[in-house]
């Protein structure tokens, strides 16, 4: 297994995929209405311009940015065991963190597609 798709095992373990789900599921009602501060509209569909692929890509890297992969493996061992999973359910900071991920890429695509329409 690569490092990468340890880093991916483990935040599917800690609940991150679910989260980002959780905030698309939230969001996804809006995505077609969503306008900048200017009033530019950037009508966006999950799934074409919103990919819960690419947020998690963008989570793991900064995921790596953290660990090396001899930490990862003992954070899986860890997270895999009972204790480990009460530690997850307790330790929402993170989670949020990791979330805004999301925020900020929203807010890239609109940017960019306001960008685009105004060229």
């Amino acid at each position: 297994m690569t490092k990468r798709e340890k880093v991916r095992e483990l935040m599917i373990l800690k609940g991150y995929v679910g989260c980002v789900e959780k905030r698309l599921a939230c969001f996804a009602p809006l995505l077609p209405y969503l306008e900048t501060g200017e009033g530019i509209k950037t009508p966006l569909s999950f799934g074409e311009d919103v990919k819960l692929e690419e947020i998690m890509e963008r989570m793991a890297d900064v995921y790596e940015q953290y660990w090396n992969e001899d930490e990862i493996d003992e954070m899986l061992g860890f997270f895999r065991r009972p204790v480990g999973q009460k530690v997850i359910a307790s330790g929402e900071q993170l989670v949020a963190k990791l979330c805004g991920v999301l925020d900020s890429y929203l807010w890239e695509k609109m940017t960019r597609a306001a960008k685009d329409k105004l060229h």
